[in-house]
């Protein structure tokens, strides 16, 4: 038990200014849009095992978050409709995102980013900013069968985040 473990205990709701608690929160959106585009439940199946393991992780820290208990519960309860011997050759189609990890550090990014910049946190707000610019950039030529919403975020969020790069590099 550490000295303010107590305080992380506390927390209940709200999003977390970590990057492990927005690639769950990512998980999670992706879990979503991998059921309603109907994808191989191979797929679905790999990757929700490392999903459920970041969450307990998360869990263990911040153990009366709500958003982090629901989410486990639906990723467990999906996992439990897959089973343990699902097909693990299985792949994603180029219209869901969730195996697309520039996508997902590009999200992570820019949201932890934002919550850094609002605390004042420059040298961590600029790292995120970075990451995301990088991410994006990389991204903005590999869109062409995604969904409209992650289009957008693609090209919306990439002038952006090299904005918020830059004024958080003149803070430092």
């Amino acid at each position: 038990m550490g000295l303010y473990d107590d305080d992380n205990a506390a927390v209940t709701t709200g999003d977390l200014k970590l990057r492990d608690y927005w690639r769950a929160k990512f998980n999670d959106q992706m879990l979503d849009q991998a059921l309603k585009s109907r994808q191989d439940e191979g797929a679905i199946g790999y990757t929700l095992i490392s999903s459920v393991s970041l969450l307990d992780e998360l869990l263990k820290t911040y153990p009366n978050h709500e958003d982090l208990k629901k989410w486990k519960q639906k990723a467990v309860t999906i996992q439990g409709k897959i089973g343990p011997d699902f097909n693990r050759s299985g792949g994603f189609t180029k219209s869901c995102v969730w195996n697309e990890h520039s996508y997902q550090e590009a999200y992570v990014g820019y949201h932890c980013g934002k919550m850094f910049a609002a605390n004042n946190e420059w040298a961590e707000a600029y790292d995120c900013y970075r990451t995301a610019a990088q991410k994006l950039n990389f991204l903005q030529d590999r869109t062409e069968a995604w969904p409209a919403d992650a289009v957008a975020f693609v090209k919306e969020k990439r002038a952006e985040v090299e904005t918020l790069r830059d004024e958080m590099g003149k803070k430092l």
